[in-house]
């Protein structure tokens, strides 16, 4: 798989994702191979003009991931406790 985390801001439990090519039209096909090697379970999927909006989750915890044409891809948790829950992804997926 060629996605990687750019940045992991562990203050937000923020993972900054990227992918080679990645762009707003890729964005749905090359996400599907992140939900696959990271395990993550689709329950919902949002898009407007340059932005997708995931629901996904990770063992019982839900998350959001996320592409803006401008500010990039990132992984985050919709409650606060399940920060932990996003840091530990990022620690198992950091090259």
């Amino acid at each position: 798989m060629n996605w990687r985390i750019t940045q992991i801001d562990t203050e937000s439990a923020v993972l900054m994702l990227d992918c080679p090519g990645l762009c707003w039209d890729n964005f749905p096909t090359l996400a599907e191979a992140l939900l696959q090697e990271w395990e993550l379970e689709s329950v919902e999927r949002d898009w407007g003009a340059d932005r997708h909006d995931w629901r996904v989750v990770f063992e019982g915890s839900p998350l959001r991931l996320e592409f803006e044409h401008h500010s990039g891809c990132w992984l985050s948790a919709v409650h606060p406790a399940d920060r932990d829950v996003v840091l530990w992804l990022g620690r198992q997926h950091q090259a």
